[in-house]
C-alpha cells in the first residue's frame, strides 16, 4: 500500500469451508490439495481489516459480485 497510495480495493470473499470445498472438488486439480490442508488454509482466512474493505457473502450472485467490484472501482467495462 506503501507504494500504491491510492485507487486500493479490497474483497473479501466471504465462503463458509462447506461451500470452498464444493467449489474446489469441481477444479481439474483438486487432487493436489487435500481436505486436511485445505481446512488448515481455511482457517487463516479472514478479512484484510482495511478501510472500505467489501465483505462479499456466499448468497451474491457472480453478477452481483461483479457489479460491486466494478461500480466500486470504477473499471470500465469493455464491450467486445
Amino acid at each position: 500500500l506503501a507504494l500504491h497510495p491510492t485507487e486500493n480495493y479490497f474483497f473479501y470473499f466471504d465462503i463458509s469451508f462447506e461451500g470452498t470445498l464444493r467449489r474446489h472438488k469441481t477444479r481439474q486439480k483438486s487432487s493436489l490439495l487435500t481436505i486436511e490442508k485445505m481446512q488448515e488454509l481455511y482457517s487463516r482466512t479472514g478479512p484484510s481489516g482495511y478501510t472500505g474493505e467489501h465483505i462479499i457473502s456466499e448468497t451474491t450472485s457472480a453478477a452481483q459480485a461483479c457489479k460491486l467490484i466494478i461500480d466500486t472501482s470504477a473499471v470500465p467495462i469493455l464491450m467486445i
